[in-house]
């Protein structure tokens, strides 16, 4: 009997599959759920255009009409503009993300979506989830190589790289250039963006070869540079260093690093600084204010070894959403309160959007649906 258990196990989950695809048949025909199919890069990345094949996308048309509108809410609604205007799905459709809600003072500086609380504007509050969901990939080592800097000593190990310090000094890889805001066209190669983007992530997965080894990682932003120094015994600091100034903000312990393979991810956004380390939160702080320098526009992350030896895995640069200052309603010089039952929607690539950044609020009441999973192509297949 023991053999026919993994035939068997098959054969519920074949049986799950055709159940789900039925009622999803079924739902679909009696029209609480349609599909529709991407068009333009507008939401990008979260959806998608691609020449090799656009997303499509179930969209649950009831959402609305059974659950209030949350901020960064993913909502389908008729183009209110001009009937020939682009359109992001069929049928002159525009998919976008909600961001405030009625009674929510909006405004839109240096990227960032700010809200008014207590007289200040600060940005719209969003959970780690709702951040990691929105970055947008902008290099990574193993296929833009030539967008890094890397040491003059470095050795190769597949795609990734050797950092042995060793012998010598401490050793980084970092971008040569400042993140922008650009994206990817439809064919899949990066369009350089016209504005650099702050808020900055670098996400690595790093082998230690050396018991002794300590990781070392730095985003710098304005006049502020934060470092996260992870030594071989799992201590934590977080300094940030403003010129000449240097000051220690968080310290923390994890396991000791070994000789292990670990991934980490450290974040500037929003004025916060967050450091994940094997997928657990180490640090999540809130800095306030960038000191602000004039000549120095963006975030420059880099990755490493200040003591020991590791082979650096994997190494990608990300960034936050950035919202451009077009249109006239919640951008820089024009806050926007939005009226009551109403929400105010951004695109994601928002260069390549009009939203209510140019039309104003939209209606709760027109919002049509929420879309909830992409159906095809198959590689992109996953929940929203």
């Amino acid at each position: 009997m023991t053999a026919n258990k993994p035939t068997r196990r098959i054969g519920l989950l074949a049986w799950r599959i055709v159940v789900v695809l039925l009622l999803v048949v079924l739902v679909v025909k009696w029209g609480v759920v349609d599909g529709y199919e991407v068009r333009g890069n507008s939401m990008q990345p979260v959806l998608e255009d691609r020449a090799t094949g656009a997303d499509h996308v179930f969209v649950f048309k009831r959402h609305f009409d059974l659950f209030a509108p949350r901020r960064h809410d993913l909502a389908v609604f008729d183009n209110p503009e001009e009937a020939d205007a682009d359109t992001d799905l069929a049928g002159n459709l525009l998919v976008k993300r909600i961001w405030a809600l009625e009674g929510d003072t909006v405004l839109i500086e240096n990227g960032d979506v700010l809200m008014q609380q207590d007289g200040a504007f600060v940005p719209v509050p969003r959970t780690l989830d709702q951040i990691e969901a929105m970055w947008i990939p902008v290099w990574s080592l193993a296929h833009d190589a030539a967008a890094f800097s890397l040491p003059q000593r470095v050795g190769r190990a597949n795609d990734g790289c050797i950092l042995d310090a060793r012998v010598g000094e401490a050793m980084f890889v970092r971008p040569k250039d400042n993140v922008d805001d650009g994206g990817f066209d439809r064919a899949g190669e990066r369009e350089r963006g016209a504005n650099w983007v702050r808020d900055v992530a670098l996400r690595a997965r790093v082998t230690l070869q050396d018991a002794a080894t300590t990781l070392q990682l730095e985003l710098r932003e304005l006049g502020d540079t934060f470092v996260a120094t992870i030594a071989a015994d799992g201590s934590i600091t977080l300094s940030r260093q403003r010129g000449p100034a240097h000051e220690t903000i968080a310290t923390a312990r994890i396991d000791a690093l070994g000789t292990a393979t670990h991934a980490v991810s450290f974040a500037n956004v929003d004025d916060r600084v967050v450091l994940v380390v094997d997928g657990v939160p180490v640090f999540d702080v809130a800095y306030g204010p960038n000191t602000d320098v004039a000549g120095i526009p963006s975030n420059v992350p880099a990755f490493g070894v200040v003591a020991g030896a590791a082979r650096l895995e994997s190494l990608e640069v990300l960034r936050d959403v950035y919202v451009t200052e077009e249109g006239s309603f919640g951008v820089r010089g024009h806050p926007f309160t939005v009226p009551q039952d109403c929400v105010f929607a951004l695109g994601d690539h928002s260069s390549k959007s009009r939203d209510s950044r140019h039309f104003g609020a939209l209606s709760v009441s027109a919002l049509i649906g929420r879309p909830f999973f992409i159906f095809m192509p198959f590689q992109r297949l996953r929940p929203l």
